[in-house]
């Protein structure tokens, strides 16, 4: 059983993080966006819908620059189309840069992922902007129940609408004994 953690970049996902790491040891950590450059710990997975610079975020290309000056580790770079800053791609789901970690995570194999800051609301949605609207939220929670198939048993969440959907990890499901 491959377990992995996924941060991403709502408020309270060091809150979230933190609460998951005292249930289980990941066999991986993913980052979304600018937990990339955030994260200070060991990081495996780099993932964005976003490998260009936009609005509030700096393009994969610096990010990883950013974390590698910071002393810290290389992740391998993943995004939904070819890049000169990504290292592999898959096809967008279409449900966030949160949902696309996760796409990358089941495709490597893992079959126990906990969400950390993926709570897919739209308020607090970003920690970097605790008191602005994530507007597309909610249009993103379709692809999320479209792939509720692929997601339910596999994903669990700490917190928001994801945890409503899929439910919250417990030691027991993280250690194969619960659903």
């Amino acid at each position: 059983m491959l377990r992995a953690l996924v941060v991403g970049d709502a408020v309270g996902v060091l809150d979230d993080a933190a609460a998951a790491l005292e249930m289980f040891e990941p066999d991986a950590v993913a980052a979304c966006n600018n937990m990339i450059i955030h994260w200070q710990d060991r990081l495996d997975y780099a993932v964005s819908l976003h490998p260009n610079k936009c609005s509030n975020w700096v393009g994969l290309a610096k990010a990883i620059e950013q974390r590698e000056a910071a002393g810290l580790n290389r992740p391998e770079v993943w995004a939904h189309l070819p890049h000169h800053a990504v290292d592999r791609h898959t096809k967008d789901w279409g449900g966030s840069s949160g949902l696309l970690t996760v796409k990358v995570l089941l495709e490597e194999g893992f079959d126990r992922i906990v969400l950390a800051g993926v709570p897919l609301n739209s308020h607090g949605a970003h920690f970097y902007a605790p008191n602005e609207l994530w507007r597309t939220a909610v249009q993103f929670r379709k692809a999320w129940n479209a792939h509720l198939g692929e997601l339910r048993g596999k994903v669990k969440s700490m917190r928001g609408w994801t945890r409503e959907l899929l439910g919250e990890p417990t030691r027991e499901w993280l250690a194969g004994d619960g659903s």
